[in-house]
């Protein structure tokens, strides 16, 4: 394996953003690995956000960054930054996670202290369990209750149904308490969500947020964009498991919750408290060749990749309902599509009054009522989901990431739907830049 010169990224911690005053004089040095580092997510979307947060002083004193991947140094040079370390190598190589401790080490003797440690699974599902596994029999994962702390971020999907979820958290388990175990959806650090979120805390229509106030509640997410290059994801993975399971069931357990009490339990309670879903009334549909702002566009079966007998979904529309005091009889209708006629992600509330209240989430995050009142939020400091996600992680503050109960609640809901479709032909068809 092969190791570039080191790089450090130092920056000065801004007042308030961690710990004591104490702590904040000799701040605990931090070094963050992220495995899949040659990955679009990585380039895309984590070091621009890790650059933003050494821009803005957001980060530890002495921080450092790992990037571990399968592919050549060179081929790894060419899509990130070259202000990493990097470790190549396969991730069931042994050897290459011996080679990974002796750097860590390395950084640590560099740093003059033991580091704080954030591994980012930036990879394939498959990997999950395989990385913890690995890393927990090299003993790169601190133990609960040391002095420094080992944590562990993992994209979603976690899981493909109720029983591999399952699978996945009893291996994980193995090797890590729940206490270090992050699960991102990356919707939890929206600026949207977070004003949702205030909005629901400052209660300003808490007293009108229940069945006897609204008739219904509809949340959508539309996305322009088809599939891309992503055909082989796409075919393995289907829209509800890459956008409901996690983006609109988080949605709605905002808007459902008590905001009284512990955040998690709350949303967990909601989750729990859905009626099974009527599978026949489920719409699932699949995009074909049509138009998006005047441009043609391929259906999904002619995307590079996809065969042309594919029966995955890139929209589903279904209606919940809640059994509990506050939601009971209130139809709560979610639908999310890729190639809709808009880019738009959005909770409108249907009050029997007959107003109408936007919690708009994107493009542009605003809160207001149709044709009266608007509710303004003071900017957060974090404007970028990924760069909040990071810096929680490093503070150690897990609400802004989803609890194993919050995906099993999830998965209990939705995997007889997939069941179902397993065994059933019929897809619907609508052309691209339509509603179905």
């Amino acid at each position: 394996m092969k190791l570039i010169v080191k790089f450090f990224l130092i920056f000065l911690f801004p007042l308030g953003a961690f710990a004591s005053d104490q702590q904040r004089e000799t701040p605990a040095p931090t070094v963050m690995v992220i495995f899949g580092a040659t990955g679009d997510l990585t380039s895309k979307k984590i070091l621009p956000a890790i650059e933003h947060l050494a821009q803005a002083g957001e980060l530890p004193k002495q921080f450092a960054l790992v990037g571990v991947a399968r592919k050549s140094e060179e081929a790894f040079r060419k899509k990130v930054s070259s202000q990493m370390y990097y470790a190549q190598g396969d991730f069931d190589e042994d050897a290459g996670y011996e080679r990974l401790s002796e750097l860590l080490h390395q950084i640590d003797k560099d740093f003059g202290a033991k580091s704080n440690r954030l591994f980012f699974l930036s990879t394939p599902p498959k990997y999950f369990s395989l990385i913890a596994e690995k890393l927990h029999q090299h003993k790169l994962i601190y133990n609960p209750g040391e002095k420094e702390w080992s944590r562990l971020l993992i994209e979603k999907p976690f899981g493909t149904d109720l029983p591999s979820a399952l699978a996945l958290q009893k291996s994980l388990s193995h090797y890590l308490d729940e206490s270090q175990i992050y699960r991102i959806d990356h919707y939890l650090g929206k600026e949207g969500v977070q004003n949702l979120t205030d909005f629901r805390r400052g209660r300003k229509l808490e007293s009108l947020w229940n069945n006897q106030h609204i008739d219904r509640v509809e949340i959508t997410i539309s996305e322009e964009i088809g599939i891309g290059s992503r055909a082989q994801f796409w075919e393995e993975t289907g829209l509800v498991r890459d956008i409901v399971q996690n983006h609109l069931m988080q949605l709605l357990s905002l808007v459902a919750m008590e905001v009284d009490g512990d955040r998690v339990a709350e949303k967990i309670k909601v989750l729990d408290a859905i009626n099974p879903l009527d599978l026949g009334s489920v719409m699932r549909g699949q995009y074909g060749p049509g138009e998006i702002k005047g441009q043609k566009v391929l259906g999904y079966r002619d995307e590079e990749g996809v065969p042309i007998t594919s029966r995955v979904e890139t929209y589903c529309a279904a209606t919940l309902f809640i059994d509990n005091e506050r939601w009971k009889g209130v139809p709560f209708r979610i639908q999310a599509g890729k190639r809709l006629p808009s880019q738009l992600t959005e909770v409108v509330v249907y009050f029997k009054s007959k107003q109408k209240l936007h919690i708009r989430i994107q493009p542009h995050p605003a809160i207001f009522f149709e044709g009266g009142a608007h509710f303004s939020f003071e900017p957060h400091l974090y404007t970028e989901a990924y760069q909040k996600l990071i810096v929680d992680a490093i503070k150690g503050e897990k609400s802004s990431f989803v609890h194993s109960e919050e995906q099993m609640s999830a998965w209990r809901l939705l995997t007889p739907l997939l069941e179902e479709w397993k065994v059933s032909p019929h897809i619907s068809i609508y052309p691209a830049g339509t509603t179905p």
